[in-house]
């Protein structure tokens, strides 16, 4: 804070309420790519897009295709439950606000949760993507 003639400086910490670093054996369930459909309320009806869910630098980073939206085909997985992540977006550094995987995490997209299956042989079989109220936005069912 300043102002004309003072200046004061505040540290300010703050314990992180998710993690954005499982470890690979928490990541491992969740790997693999999954062909997403969209329902009426998530967008085009029937439009297909791949997520491909990858344990890169320390983190889970599931990337787009085609993006989700102009420029946006990565996106950071934070848990918020036990098998329930959201998307976070990042820009690259390595200088501050390093989440452990190199980037900065600009903002956190609370709006759309991704709900994995309960892991069966060791994998997810499929995510449910879920908006505000628990409405169904689309589907994805695991290809490889």
């Amino acid at each position: 804070m300043a102002w004309a003639d003072r200046v004061v400086n505040l540290r300010v910490t703050v314990e992180p309420r998710y993690s954005t670093a499982p470890t690979a054996a928490e990541a491992a369930p969740y790997l693999g790519s999954y062909l997403a459909t969209w329902t009426s309320s998530g967008g085009d009806p029937g439009t297909l897009a791949t997520l491909k869910v990858v344990y890169e630098r320390g983190g889970l980073v599931g990337y787009w295709t085609p993006a989700l939206w102009e420029e946006l085909e990565r996106v950071l997985l934070i848990r918020i439950a036990p098998d329930g992540m959201v998307m976070g977006f990042t820009s690259d550094s390595d200088t501050w606000g390093d989440t452990g995987t190199g980037d900065v995490l600009d903002d956190i997209f609370m709006e759309m949760v991704f709900e994995f299956s309960t892991p069966v042989n060791g994998h997810s079989q499929g995510i449910e993507l879920r908006g505000r109220k628990d409405r169904l936005l689309g589907t994805a069912k695991r290809v490889k």
